[in-house]
């Protein structure tokens, strides 16, 4: 795919020729049609047009053909055909798990009590075509944080009672790995050791955000449902 403008660069300097990884259809929307192409690069190709810092092949930004700049997805204002293709591209590509349908994509807003206007965690829920694809992806995603994306969370959506549940999982596992008992996890429901986690029947992974999201998505459970959290 060609791209009028300065082109992909090495550095910011001589310019050399480039693909996108995927292209959406036109719209009829200009602003759409400003964002209409996402992708990743080989090379340092440009920087961004908001935080000015450089574009890079372990960060995922979008080209506005319109202005010919990059922008990373954090610095503007995704919509939701934009969303659907930016989490499409990180649950094929950088988790491998290419059999994995995207039926829907739904943000959550997090009011902030106090009034300020603060970063927050970037979270949207999305919804698979099955439960095996939703296990697929949690089983992936502890491979996150070995890389680049490691600001980057996918859990299993649970509804008020399983958050209750997994928080008193939780606090159990604390007060004993304060007792002094080591090589504790959660499994299957139950506080067990490593040595121990083969026997145990887990329905799915047990995988869990760094801080809870209780109370957030209580009310948009779904057995094909994971929550997908971007904290940077």
């Amino acid at each position: 795919m060609t791209k009028r403008g300065r082109g992909l660069q090495d550095g910011r300097g001589t310019k050399s020729q480039g693909t996108m990884v995927a292209r959406q259809t036109r719209s009829n929307d200009p602003q759409q049609q400003q964002m209409e192409a996402i992708g990743t690069s080989c090379e340092p190709v440009d920087y961004c047009g908001t935080c000015e810092r450089d574009v890079t092949k372990e960060h995922f930004a979008m080209f506005c053909e319109y202005c010919c700049k990059w922008f990373y997805i954090e610095c503007i204002n995704i919509r939701q055909m934009q969303s659907e293709q930016v989490v499409g591209h990180q649950f094929k590509n950088i988790l491998e798990v290419n059999e994995v349908e995207i039926n829907k994509i739904e943000r959550i807003t997090v009011k902030q009590k106090d009034g300020r206007n603060r970063p927050s965690p970037k979270m949207m829920i999305v919804k698979t075509g099955s439960p095996y694809q939703k296990v697929k992806v949690l089983k992936s995603a502890k491979d996150l944080a070995k890389g680049p994306w490691k600001h980057v969370f996918i859990n299993r959506d649970m509804s008020k009672t399983e958050q209750e549940q997994d928080y008193k999982l939780r606090l159990k596992l604390k007060n004993r790995k304060e007792c002094g008992e080591k090589n504790l996890m959660i499994k299957g429901g139950s506080v067990v050791t490593k040595d121990d986690r083969a026997s145990v029947n887990a329905e799915g992974p047990s995988l869990r955000p760094r801080r809870s999201l209780s109370g957030i998505i209580s009310k948009l459970t779904n057995k094909n449902q994971c929550t997908y959290v971007n904290k940077e």
